[in-house]
C-alpha cells in the first residue's frame, strides 16, 4: 500500500499526553487519602452535611476502582479470553496436574493504570505466575501499589471480604451466593508494578523468545524483566495505543507509529512455472532503532521488498498448505536464504543482512482450515466464483449477489481466525440445515465451495473445499440497530417481536439445541418487521454479560468449565435468562405504556435471582399469547 494512502491521525487530545495522566492519577490517590479514616476518628454522619463535598474537585471518576471501558464489560471480556479453554496458556491448560513444579505464565501488562486488570486475572482468571504492570506516569505506579497494599480494589478482596463488605452495606446475611474460587495449590508471588517508559527505553529486550543478557550499563536494566526466559509469556494492552494515537507529536512520524511493534510477518502467494505456495514470513529477531521508528507502511514496504527480492525457489516448500518461514539472526551459516541477484546490491536493510539468516519451515498452525466438501449433505452449493458485489456487513459476514438476488454470506476466513473456527461453523451449517423452513429462524440458502486455495499443482486432483454459507438477507438489519437509532414507535411490535423470538427459543430447546448468545445484535428484521433468530450453532461464542448470573459463578468456580460444555438444562436456563433481559431492553426502548408494562412484568419474570422462581420460556410464551 502507498505512503500517500495511510488513513488519517486521530485529533490530538489531552488523553494523549502525560500530563494529563499525572494529574488523574494524583487526584485519585488524594481521593485514597480523603477516603480512608483514621481509625479512632469517630464517623460523620453522611445526612448532616451533604453540600460538605460541593467545592471538592473530586469525582466520581477519581475513585479507585474506576476502570477504563469498563462499561463495555472490557475487563470481564479480556479475563475470559484469556481464561478459555483454547487459550493454550489458560490456567484450564497449566494448572491442570497443580503440580508446583510446572511453568505457569507470566503477565506483562503495559499501561497498567490502577492494576485492577492484573488483579482481577489472579483472583478470578487463576493465573499464578509472576506478574509486572508497567507504566510512564510514576502517579498509577504508587497507585497501583497503594491499592495492592491496602486492597483498596475488590479485585484483590478474598470473597469473604467482598461477602462481609456486601453484609454491611445491604444488612443481609451471605452464604449460598457467594463466589466461592478455584482453589489452587500453587502460591503467587505479588503483583509487581514499575515505572516504564515503553518507547524511550533503550533497556534490552528479547524479541526472538530466547534468553538474553542485561547489558553491564546498570541503568539500562530493568531488574523486573525476565530476562532468563526471554520475556513474557502474556502482553496486555487494554487500551495504551489508544491514548499513545492521540499525541500531539511533532516529529516527522507520530508517536503512535512507533508503538506498534515492525510489520515483521506477511503472507504472499508465490508463483513458479505454473505452480502456487502459501507461505507466511516471519521476522523473528531484535531489530534496530533507525527501523522500528519508520512509519508502518515504509516499515511494511521495506519488508514486502525484501521478500520480493527471496529467491523461494531454494527453499523447501510444503504442497498444498501454508508454508510458514520464521527467521532468525545467527552467525551459523545453515538453512540460510537466497537474495536474487538483481537485488544483492540493495540498501534495503533486510537484504543487507540476508546472509545470516537462518529459516525454519514447517506447516502453519494457524492457517485457514476449508474443509472438504461431504457429497452426500443434501444441500445447495454455489462457486465462490458466482459471488458478485461483496460488501463487508460485519467481521465473519457480508452480503453478496448470486444472479442479482442478495444474500448474506458467513466466511469461514475472518479477521483473528483461530483454527476451531472451522469446527464452529460446520456446526452451524449442521443446525441451520435441521431448521430449513422454520419461521423467525434464520435460512441457510447453500453452501459457497471452490478448489481448495491452497493447491499447488492445478493438476493435483484435490477435494473441492467449503468457504462459507449463504444465508437469506433481512433487509431490516440488527435489533440492536433498530432500537438504538429508531426506538420502538410502533407498539405492537414489542409484543409481536417477544413472542418470535421466545418461539424461534423454543425451538431449538425441543431439539434439544440451545443459543447460549441471545442478544439484540443476534436478532435480525425482514421486511415485514419480523424478527429472525441467527448464530444458532450454539457453539460459535458467547458474551459474558449474557450469561445468567449462575453460568457465570459455575464458570468462575471450574477451571474446565464453558457455556458449551454445561449440562442442557443449565445451558436452557442461560438462554431463558437472557431472553428475558432482552425483553427488558425493548421495554425500555418502547414508548410508554401500551404493551410495555406487560412486557415488563415478564421480563422480570425471567431473570429473577433465583432460578428455580423463574418462570419457563413455556409459561412466558403463554403470557405473552393473551389477550390484554
Amino acid at each position: 500500500m502507498a505512503e500517500d494512502s495511510h488513513p488519517a491521525y486521530l485529533s490530538p487530545s489531552e488523553l494523549g499526553t502525560k500530563d494529563y495522566w499525572e494529574t488523574y492519577y494524583a487526584r485519585t490517590l488524594a481521593h485514597i487519602s480523603h477516603e480512608t479514616p483514621n481509625a479512632n476518628q469517630e464517623q460523620p454522619n453522611p445526612t448532616e452535611n451533604e453540600d460538605s463535598g460541593a467545592d471538592s474537585d473530586l469525582n466520581e471518576e477519581d475513585d479507585p476502582g474506576t476502570s477504563w471501558f469498563s462499561e463495555h464489560n472490557a475487563p470481564e471480556k479480556v479475563l475470559h479470553f484469556l481464561t478459555r479453554k483454547s487459550f493454550p496458556l489458560s490456567p484450564r491448560n497449566t494448572l491442570k496436574s497443580k503440580s508446583k513444579s510446572q511453568h505457569q505464565p507470566s503477565v506483562l501488562d503495559l499501561g497498567t493504570g490502577n492494576g485492577s486488570m492484573l488483579a482481577l486475572l489472579r483472583k478470578k482468571g487463576g493465573f499464578r505466575g509472576d506478574m509486572v504492570g508497567v507504566d510512564y506516569s510514576r502517579g498509577s505506579v504508587e497507585l497501583a501499589r497503594e491499592l495492592q497494599r491496602g486492597r483498596g480494589h475488590s479485585a484483590y478482596r478474598s470473597d469473604s471480604e467482598d461477602e462481609i463488605e456486601s453484609e454491611s452495606e445491604d444488612g443481609s446475611e451471605g452464604g449460598d451466593g457467594a463466589q466461592a474460587q478455584v482453589e489452587i495449590e500453587i502460591e503467587a508471588p505479588p503483583i509487581q508494578f514499575e515505572e516504564w517508559d515503553i518507547l524511550g527505553s533503550t533497556a534490552p529486550l528479547s524479541e526472538t523468545g530466547l534468553p538474553v543478557e542485561p547489558t553491564p550499563t546498570l541503568e539500562n536494566n530493568l531488574n523486573w524483566f525476565p530476562y532468563s526466559t526471554g520475556g513474557f509469556d502474556i502482553v496486555l494492552d487494554k487500551g495504551t495505543f489508544d491514548a499513545v494515537s492521540l499525541a500531539d507529536d511533532a516529529k516527522t512520524t507520530r508517536v503512535c507509529e512507533r508503538y506498534p511493534d515492525i510489520a515483521r510477518r506477511l503472507t504472499l502467494i508465490f508463483h513458479n512455472n505454473g505452480f502456487s505456495w502459501w507461505i507466511k514470513v516471519i521476522a523473528d529477531w531484535p531489530l534496530p532503532e533507525t527501523i522500528t521508528e519508520l512509519g508502518y507502511y515504509q516499515r511494511r514496504s521495506l519488508f514486502q521488498t525484501f521478500l520480493e527480492a527471496i529467491d523461494f525457489e531454494q527453499l523447501q516448500l510444503l504442497d498444498n498448505t501454508v508454508t510458514k518461514i520464521a527467521l532468525s539472526l545467527t552467525e551459523q551459516n545453515q538453512n540460510t536464504i537466497t537474495i536474487r541477484d538483481m537485488s544483492r546490491a540493495s540498501t534495503n536493510f533486510f537484504i543487507t543482512v540476508a546472509y545470516r539468516l537462518r529459516c525454519n519451515i514447517t506447516e502453519d498452525p494457524m492457517r485457514v482450515i476449508y474443509p472438504n466438501l461431504d457429497q452426500d449433505l443434501n444441500i445447495q452449493t454455489f462457486e465462490a466464483s458466482s459471488l458478485q458485489n461483496t460488501e463487508f456487513l460485519a467481521p465473519t459476514v457480508s452480503t453478496v449477489f448470486v444472479k442479482q438476488q442478495k444474500f448474506a454470506y458467513k466466511m469461514i476466513d475472518r479477521p483473528l481466525y483461530e483454527p476451531e473456527d472451522t469446527n464452529a461453523i460446520l456446526n452451524e451449517i449442521d443446525v441451520l440445515a435441521q431448521f430449513c423452513g422454520q419461521r423467525n429462524i434464520a435460512q441457510l440458502v447453500g453452501l459457497v465451495i471452490s478448489e481448495n486455495p491452497y493447491k499447488t499443482s492445478p493438476s493435483t486432483e484435490m477435494p473441492v473445499v467449503i468457504t462459507g454459507f449463504l444465508l437469506e438477507y433481512y433487509d431490516g438489519g440488527s435489533l440492536e440497530q433498530s432500537i438504538n437509532e429508531n426506538g420502538i414507535q410502533n407498539d405492537p411490535l414489542p409484543i409481536k417481536w417477544a413472542a418470535q423470538i421466545g418461539q424461534a427459543l423454543r425451538l431449538l430447546h425441543t431439539s434439544k439445541l440451545t443459543h447460549l448468545d441471545i442478544k439484540p445484535s443476534n436478532i435480525v428484521l425482514d421486511a415485514a418487521d419480523n424478527a429472525i433468530l441467527i448464530d444458532i450453532s450454539g457453539t460459535g461464542g458467547y458474551t459474558w454479560e449474557w450469561l445468567s448470573p449462575e453460568m457465570q459463578v459455575s464458570i468462575q468456580q471450574s477451571i474446565e468449565s464453558t457455556p458449551f460444555n454445561r449440562p442442557f438444562e443449565v445451558r436452557v436456563a442461560t438462554d431463558c435468562w437472557a431472553y428475558g433481559r432482552l425483553l427488558s431492553i425493548i421495554t425500555e426502548m418502547s414508548a410508554p405504556g401500551g404493551t410495555g408494562d406487560r412486557l415488563r412484568f415478564i421480563a422480570d419474570a425471567l431473570t429473577r435471582a433465583a432460578p428455580e422462581s423463574r418462570v419457563s420460556l413455556r409459561d412466558a410464551l403463554v403470557q405473552l399469547e393473551e389477550k390484554e
